[in-house]
C-alpha cells in the first residue's frame, strides 16, 4: 500500500498517480500529511519516544470530499522507519551481513 499510494509524492515526482487497482471506487486519491492523527506534534519530543503510541496510526482512512482516502502521517513514518534503522544498526550479526554483501565477489571483481 505504502508503494502503490505514495511512491510519487514521497520523491516528489509528479505527486499524481493513477488510481491504484486495489482502491476501492469511493476512494480518492490518497494523502500525505505532516502530522496525520499525532497527538503529539513536536518532532523532538516524537524523536525521543522509546515506542510508538498506538493511538497514531502511520496509516489512516480518512473521510473526505464525500468519500474516503487514505492519509499516510510523516511523523509517523519518521518514527517508523528512524526505529527501524536503530534496530537494524544495533544487531551486529545484520550490519556484518550486510557489509559483506558489499564486498565485491571474488569471480566478479569490481562489477559486484
Amino acid at each position: 500500500m505504502l508503494y502503490t499510494e505514495f511512491r510519487n509524492p514521497l520523491v516528489h515526482e509528479l505527486a499524481i498517480d493513477k488510481p491504484a487497482r486495489a482502491r476501492p471506487i469511493t476512494f480518492y486519491e490518497s494523502a500525505v500529511g505532516k502530522w496525520g492523527t499525532v497527538g503529539l506534534q513536536d518532532i523532538e519530543a516524537i524523536d525521543a519516544m522509546p515506542a510508538w503510541n498506538d493511538d497514531w496510526p502511520t496509516l489512516t482512512e480518512e473521510n473526505y470530499n464525500g468519500g474516503k482516502r487514505l492519509k499516510l502521517s510523516c511523523a509517523g513514518l519518521y518514527w517508523t522507519v528512524k526505529n527501524m534503522v536503530d534496530t537494524l544498526a544495533a544487531d551486529t550479526a545484520i550490519v556484518n551481513a550486510a557489509a559483506a554483501f558489499r564486498r565485491p565477489h571474488p569471480a566478479l571483481g569490481a562489477m559486484a
